[in-house]
């Protein structure tokens, strides 16, 4: 089949409607919120939905999380036992869930400075 006639049969397809996992944005939630509560009880120094913290900050922490999750897939690249698979595929998603919180912090923070 050429290139051209997929994209035909493709565009011809019934589009689907695209639903939020509700699971996934309540862990994404939650974890927003944890980091809120570690902010404000001083365990952490700064919280990318501040506006006064700089873009490159943010980019960092952004990236820092980006690095766990590169991390969680060599766990689960290298898990043998089933049982291994199954905590790291958790853990892949507990890192990605940071990493969505981390980006909705500075879009938070975005959207203050568009008010503004």
């Amino acid at each position: 089949m050429s290139a051209k006639s997929m994209e035909a049969k493709r565009m011809a397809a019934p589009a689907r409607q695209y639903q939020l996992n509700n699971v996934v944005m309540t862990q994404i939630w939650l974890e927003r919120r944890n980091q809120r509560q570690l902010f404000q009880a001083g365990k952490i120094k700064f919280d990318c939905a501040s506006p006064i913290v700089s873009k490159d900050r943010k980019l960092r922490a952004l990236t820092e999380e980006v690095g766990e999750v590169a991390r969680a897939i060599d766990l689960l690249e290298n898990a043998e036992a089933t049982s291994k698979i199954l905590s790291a595929k958790e853990h892949l998603r507990d890192e990605l869930t940071q990493v969505a919180a981390v980006a909705i912090a500075w879009l938070e923070a975005l959207e203050e400075e568009l008010k503004s």
